[in-house]
């Protein structure tokens, strides 16, 4: 497990420079060898696919390459290489070849991993790696938590992740609204949550009354499409006609056709 963890953390630093990935495959690990095992399949296989669901991603972005083969052949002979048999990390490179998009489980479990109080816990640590200040944050980053968490049936496959999600969805909105009321009083912004309904998906975004770089009223604001490296969706521009100041947060459309599972313990599209 040390040995993988730290291969990890290699790629993550070589390409990025930061070190966040860590804690966000564990947590998709484990909720994807729950799921797993739920529906009958190997928790085994799906731990590690879990784990491993970004190991090569970015080299694959930086030299342009399909990121889920490239993840799968990378898995595998990592694996292989530490000893694994050769059965089991095919089984895992089978998995990251569908991908977080094609595989319910694995895609599940990425969706899962976001709630929570340990969710947004990993959204404070990748924001606070890239650099980011707390408007900022708040602004662009949150709107994609809070819409996969208001409407987190919708981003689901399978009944096994519902339930677990149940569970997860509410403490995961209220703990976000008590840190956008904290930063408020820190920050006298006029933070607040907006909600638009748009293709039958309720978006939630972070607005503001205040321009952070001049501190005047007065902000214009516009709804527009956006299309992003991997889903598409919705975005919330702002800008200060008195500094030109901009600012916009997205949130992501579902974009999953669940494929259903082996145990029938799929969404209603699965099974039809």
């Amino acid at each position: 497990m040390a040995r993988l963890l730290e291969a990890l953390d290699r790629e993550e630093l070589r390409f990025s420079g930061t070190r966040t990935l860590r804690g966000h495959s564990l947590l998709v690990a484990y909720y994807a060898s729950v799921i797993a095992a739920r529906l009958g399949l190997d928790p085994v296989v799906y731990y590690l696919a879990g784990l491993l669901h970004d190991y090569g991603k970015l080299e694959a972005r930086a030299r342009g390459l399909d990121e889920e083969e490239y993840t799968a052949g990378a898995a595998r002979g990592l694996l292989e290489g530490l000893g694994a048999p050769r059965q089991l990390a095919e089984a895992v490179a089978e998995v990251l070849r569908r991908g977080t998009t094609g595989d319910p489980v694995l895609g599940d479990a990425d969706v899962v991993s976001k709630l929570g109080l340990r969710g947004l816990a990993e959204f404070v640590a990748k924001w606070t790696a890239r650099g980011s200040d707390l408007a900022g944050m708040l602004v662009e980053g949150l709107p994609r938590e809070l819409t996969v968490a208001r409407n987190v049936d919708r981003y689901l496959c399978t009944g096994a992740a519902r339930e677990i999600a149940a569970q997860l969805a509410g403490e995961t909105l209220e703990a976000y609204r008590r840190l956008l009321e904290e930063a408020e009083e820190a920050l006298g912004l006029g933070l607040r949550l907006e909600e638009r309904s748009v293709e039958d998906v309720t978006a939630v975004f972070v607005a503001l009354e205040r321009c952070p770089r001049c501190l005047r009223e007065g902000l214009e604001k516009r709804l527009e499409p956006r299309r992003g490296r991997v889903c598409r969706g919705y975005k919330l521009v702002h800008w200060c006609p008195r500094c030109g100041w901009t600012g916009s947060g997205g949130v992501c459309l579902p974009r999953r056709r669940c494929t259903g599972s082996e145990a029938g313990d799929a969404c209603p599209a699965c099974r039809g």
